[in-house]
């Protein structure tokens, strides 16, 4: 289920998953113009992630396609980059 969260005085809602590290998904309607680099940091280290969280931003293009942006936890410190687009299809071809 969908959880109501605040972030930097916006309104978002996300979906918390593990992969053996925190997860958050945020289902939005546009991706491409969001700034990373700005909110990014926000995100991962909202209060509600005492550990840190990777965030995804998710955009459905259609009921087979979509689009993903993401923010890896403490990339940063590891020198890895941040928002690279990806698409993925369902099912995959």
């Amino acid at each position: 289920m969908p959880e109501p969260i605040v972030v930097d005085g916006r309104s978002y809602e996300f979906i918390g998953i593990s992969m053996g590290n925190p997860h958050a998904i945020y289902y939005m309607d546009e991706i491409d113009d969001l700034d990373l680099e700005a909110m990014g940091p926000a995100f991962e280290t909202h209060e509600r992630f005492p550990e840190r969280t990777n965030s995804e931003f998710i955009q459905v293009v259609d009921r087979s396609h979509l689009r993903m942006r993401v923010w890896e936890r403490e990339a940063e410190r590891r020198g890895l980059r941040h928002g690279e687009q990806r698409q993925a299809r369902w099912p995959p071809s």
